[in-house]
């Protein structure tokens, strides 16, 4: 058996990181901006975090939901505090796709409707539901194709107002910035209309930080704190979704696979600079 082959790899081989540094298995030294699929946001080797992660592999590595859990308890509340949700609830999941299939699967369970409006070069995970409303055919197999997703401009309120109009649609999914079509970013006039259209209509909101979260733009959440359309249902990756049930109102986050441009500098003596990766234009400027 080998492993699957899901990207094309570059021809490096990490063995050892600390920091912003990576040194591949014939010790040639890298300066890491990618933090694969900028998942690794505090660095490598960090030193609290290898502590915390040995002390507790030293008593008990894993077990489920089905006990109690003072660990899980804590993080809860701080991440509550960290993102503004005090009074929200935390379900612990394994990658972004899952947050904002639950979040889809929340708002189809309160309306009891089944349509989904996403945007035009929208990604949202490649899971059998979720890879439906991501606007990209090539990952999406027939089993997953579904009549259920419509998509629609950006910034385009006339166009989801028509589509909400119908009285089918369970809720509208849109991402804070759009990462994989190219930094993409929604109006502020646009989200807020989302919000007031999605009222109107008996919609859910679903804000997507799967890529635009987590403190990436310097607030916790980009949506949240540029638009004021706080969530009432909520997600995010690493195990995260926060939610709470008084309205339909839903919001997903992610803190990996944040593909909304990076580059690896690869610090070898002689050699300049090299750009690899999604957003850039070869020269260290992101485009969009």
């Amino acid at each position: 058996m080998k492993n699957f082959e899901v990207y094309q790899q570059w021809n490096v081989e990490p063995v050892r990181g600390l920091g912003c540094n990576l040194w591949d298995k014939n010790g040639e030294e890298y300066l890491d901006l990618y933090g694969g699929h900028a998942v690794i946001s505090i660095g490598h080797a960090h030193p609290h975090y290898v502590a915390a992660i040995t002390q507790q592999l030293q008593h008990l590595s894993f077990y489920s939901n089905a006990v109690q859990s003072g660990l899980r308890n804590r993080l809860a509340e701080k991440l509550g505090a960290m993102s503004g949700y005090p009074h929200f609830s935390l379900f612990l999941c394994n990658s972004g796709a899952e947050a904002n299939e639950n979040a889809i699967k929340l708002a189809s369970f309160h309306t009891g409707k089944k349509k989904l409006i996403a945007f035009k070069g929208a990604f949202h995970g490649r899971t059998s539901g979720v890879v439906a409303a991501t606007d990209n055919p090539s990952i999406i197999a027939p089993y997953n194709a579904s009549p259920n997703v419509v998509f629609l401009p950006l910034n385009d309120s006339a166009s989801v107002e028509k589509e909400l109009a119908g009285g089918d649609v369970a809720g509208v999914i849109i991402e804070g910035i759009q990462g994989v079509a190219g930094i993409v970013l929604p109006s502020d006039d646009f989200l807020r209309d989302l919000r007031k259209l999605c009222d109107k209509y008996g919609a859910a909101l679903i804000l997507d930080e799967v890529q635009s979260g987590y403190g990436r733009t310097g607030k916790f959440f980009a949506q949240v704190c540029r638009y004021r359309a706080r969530p009432y249902y909520g997600g995010q990756r690493d195990g995260e979704r926060l939610s709470c049930r008084r309205r339909a109102h839903c919001a997903a986050h992610k803190t990996g696979e944040g593909h909304v441009g990076y580059y690896v500098w690869r610090k070898s003596p002689g050699l300049r600079g090299r750009l690899r990766g999604a957003g850039s234009d070869g020269e260290g400027k992101f485009n969009g």
